[in-house]
């Protein structure tokens, strides 16, 4: 692996801990909202996924779920700043390619707005996929059908999209 997808990987991971720390802030919120009985724990840790798709593209009305969705989307874009000047043009687009989805607007190098609650689990876990893609692609390419297999599994969207190289899996493994 060479150095630049070292820093692409740095880079999706400070990312990654970026989301998960807000996501653990907005956990944090609700269970001091809504005090919870102990039938409601079990619930709550299986529906948490689906409450934040639920509630996608949406916005909140409670100001401090506003200044941590504003402040985590600021912090995203000075680590991207950050990145961005040691990253090679191939992984810049990658990367550039997978914000556009979030309106994150390549020009200007910022979001066009605040991240969502809604968003930022999906976010999270394509980021990782993202990650996972850097060894799954070169796995596929090198006939590692378990490294291949446990990404489909984990992150069954990426199997037809392109990877860094501009290759899907099947493109990657067929070679």
């Amino acid at each position: 692996m060479g150095n630049d997808e070292k820093q692409l990987k740095a880079c999706l991971t400070s990312i990654v801990k970026l989301v998960e720390e807000c996501l653990a802030k907005f956990n944090s919120l609700n269970q001091q909202r809504q005090p919870q009985s102990r039938t409601d724990t079990v619930y709550d840790s299986v529906a948490e996924d689906f409450q934040l798709n639920n509630n996608i593209y949406t916005f909140t009305f409670n100001n401090e779920e506003n200044e941590l969705l504003q402040a985590l989307t600021t912090n995203i874009e000075v680590q991207l700043a950050e990145y961005f000047k040691q990253l090679s043009k191939l992984c810049l687009n990658y990367l550039l390619d997978f914000l556009y989805i979030y309106h994150y607007d390549r020009t200007q190098r910022k979001f066009l707005s605040p991240l969502s609650v809604g968003v930022l689990h999906s976010f999270s876990l394509e980021l990782k996929g993202l990650f996972a893609s850097c060894e799954a692609y070169p796995a596929a390419f090198n006939g590692q059908l378990d490294v291949v297999a446990k990404f489909i599994k984990d992150y069954p969207t990426f199997k037809d999209k392109p990877g860094l190289w501009e290759t899907t899996l099947l493109y990657s493994a067929a070679r």
